[in-house]
């Protein structure tokens, strides 16, 4: 009885650990998944900035399919690291455009984006 109850509760440590791990291996993956979707929208802002005249963070968002408030959240951090840049011209309109910190995290954004290709977020145009 006594050797029964030892394996059972090998066994119950065993699965309780598996658990963890895979609980833990579930986290790491959905946080990788989760920092490649981002790596995606930085990189559709900064190509969207670089290639439009007018840039508008309704229109970025619709673009993408994300809530306005997560574009302005991303135009925000991209101008807080200095990707972008801002200038106001009359009747409350801004002009974004890319600074060269912005070109050099752009080229590097590509390779990264290129592997996870595979999220599902339409491309510039694509819909």
């Amino acid at each position: 009885m006594l050797t029964l109850q030892l394996v059972q509760s090998r066994y119950d440590r065993g699965q309780t650990l598996t658990r963890i791990w895979r609980g833990a291996l579930s986290g790491a993956l959905i946080k990788r998944k989760k920092d490649e979707a981002e790596q995606e929208i930085v990189l559709r802002l900064l190509e969207h900035v670089e290639r439009h005249d007018v840039v508008s963070q309704d229109g970025f968002a619709k673009q993408i399919g994300i809530a306005k408030g997560l574009a302005n959240a991303y135009f925000n951090r991209c101008l807080q690291k200095g990707w972008i840049k801002l200038r106001q011209v009359p009747k409350q309109r801004f002009l974004y455009y890319l600074t060269p910190k912005g070109f050099a995290e752009k080229a590097r954004l590509i390779p990264a984006c290129l592997k996870a290709d595979s999220l599902g977020i339409p491309a510039d145009g694509e819909r």
